[in-house]
């Protein structure tokens, strides 16, 4: 029984992820956006995936530099991006320690930008593997041999996202040191209601 929920809910979830990334391609897809404080959709994600790095022996260590200026997102496109990149990094990132979660504010005033940053302390990517990462249903030869759920979809949606939100995603990655997956969106003029918060 365990085992027939647990495959009905993956399926479900890459229909889903299917349909969102037909989605944006078409060009029809609506991005309903808002002034979006990003620290609770953080929580929220760190939250939903603690019982996948329980089961996978592993923690998520989140550090928020702080506080941070809003972003314009679609709220629920936003949570799917982090939480994309958490589950990634919680399922190919070895046993090699707990995935980290970095938030923080860069950039002079006007120009600052919010990057999101998930970290994982496991084998790397392959160089020849980077350039592809963020094709459709591509899957790196250390998850297909191990054979690691999962649909080759998660990167592509954060990639189509943040795209769609003005932003962009970067990858470090070295043999035997892990890899980070920032998500890089522009931040909001801070308004007057808003705390400050430090450009690096």
């Amino acid at each position: 029984g365990r085992v027939v929920r647990d495959e009905g809910r993956r399926l479900a979830e890459m229909v889903e992820r299917v349909l969102d990334l037909a989605g944006s391609y078409s060009g029809h897809r609506k991005w309903r956006l808002e002034d979006v404080d990003v620290e609770p959709v953080l929580t929220e994600c760190v939250a939903s995936l603690e019982p996948l790095a329980r089961e996978r022996g592993l923690g998520i260590e989140s550090v928020v530099d702080g506080p941070l200026p809003r972003v314009r997102a679609e709220r629920s496109a936003l949570r799917r991006a982090v939480a994309n990149l958490l589950q990634n990094a919680i399922l190919h990132g070895g046993d090699g320690g707990p995935v980290g979660l970095r938030a923080e504010a860069s950039g002079p005033v006007g120009q600052s930008k919010v990057r999101i940053t998930v970290e994982d302390r496991g084998r790397g990517i392959p160089a020849a593997e980077v350039p592809h990462l963020f094709e459709p249903f591509f899957r790196g030869a250390e998850a297909v041999s191990s054979q690691t759920r999962g649909s080759g979809l998660g990167l592509s949606l954060v990639k189509r996202i943040a795209d769609a939100h003005g932003g962009a995603v970067e990858v470090t990655t070295a043999p035997g040191r892990g890899s980070a997956f920032t998500l890089v969106l522009p931040a909001l003029a801070r308004s007057h209601d808003d705390p400050p918060h430090t450009a690096g």
